[in-house]
């Protein structure tokens, strides 16, 4: 485990039940793409607003994979407004 967490890496995706790492696959890959959607609007500042999937998406990854334990998640907690 790294300083920041656990990172979600091939290793560790691949120790993870089908459920949980089908999940991961689908989140990051949602979140970069939103971040990076977001990065290049110069008329919003972070945190920025993740479209109502992906909120849905990390509300789920918090209450049912306790993702607060992987690096990724705490790198993106402070980019977008999960409120």
């Amino acid at each position: 485990m790294g300083p920041n967490g656990i990172p979600l890496s091939p290793d560790t995706l691949a120790g993870l039940p089908e459920e949980e790492r089908a999940f991961w696959k689908k989140f990051l890959p949602l979140a970069m793409k939103e971040f990076k959607k977001a990065e290049k609007n110069p008329e919003i500042n972070a945190p920025y607003e993740p479209s109502a999937k992906l909120k849905a998406m990390y509300h789920q990854a918090l209450e049912k994979y306790a993702a607060e334990k992987y690096c990724q998640i705490q790198q993106l907690t402070p980019l977008f407004n999960w409120q």
